[in-house]
């Protein structure tokens, strides 16, 4: 689907971005855990915020580019029953390299889809647990030599550009299991609805 919107783009004859470009976003990020844990509540849905930089490089006159840049997230999600209380922290940094193309639709408005991969360190993984004895107990689930600090994906998505202003989607898929237990499929999606600037 990506690749057809990629092609659409391409094979449009308008009047695209000629410059090499820096492009500045923060949004709203989730980073459901596709799992079959036992009881892997804690890790269905963290909610958090982003931020991404990316440089893009133009390859032609007809808008297609090469972007590489720095993405950094942070979600938690937190589970609660009876008198305790699990708190999920999770904090990465990757770096996207994304083949991007441009369709002008009109003299203010741009549309920017692209795809690419990722390579991912994620850098905290912990649970904090809590009871009502003011008690807590914090898990480094990295302590856990089957746990991946780095991981590789694909990701895909588009941008709106209205002038230097943009609004956009990002999808991120590991392509390696962040855990590497036999017969566990722990792979992190990560979707991002974020706001940005062209610089």
């Amino acid at each position: 689907m990506a690749v057809a919107v990629l092609m659409a783009a391409t094979s449009m004859k308008t009047q695209a971005q000629s410059e090499n470009y820096m492009h500045l976003s923060a949004g709203y990020v989730i980073t459901p855990f596709n799992t079959n844990f036992d009881n892997d509540d804690l890790l269905d849905s963290p909610m958090g915020l982003g931020a991404s930089f990316l440089y893009g490089i133009m390859l032609n006159e007809t808008g297609e580019s090469l972007e590489v840049g720095l993405n950094a997230n942070y979600t938690t999600s937190k589970e609660t029953y009876a008198s305790e209380k699990d708190v999920f922290n999770f904090v990465t940094m990757s770096i996207p390299i994304n083949f991007a193309s441009q369709m002008r639709i009109n003299q203010d408005w741009t549309f920017q889809p692209y795809v690419g991969f990722y390579a991912r360190l994620n850098l905290v993984a912990k649970v904090k647990h809590e009871n009502d004895r003011d008690h807590s107990e914090t898990y480094n689930l990295f302590d856990d030599e089957d746990w991946r600090r780095f991981q590789i994906g694909a990701n895909t998505g588009f941008r709106f550009k209205y002038k230097n202003l943009s609004f956009g989607y990002l999808y991120q898929h590991d392509l390696m299991k962040i855990v590497k237990e036999n017969g566990n499929k722990a792979r992190v999606g990560t979707h991002s609805i974020n706001f940005g600037v062209f610089l």
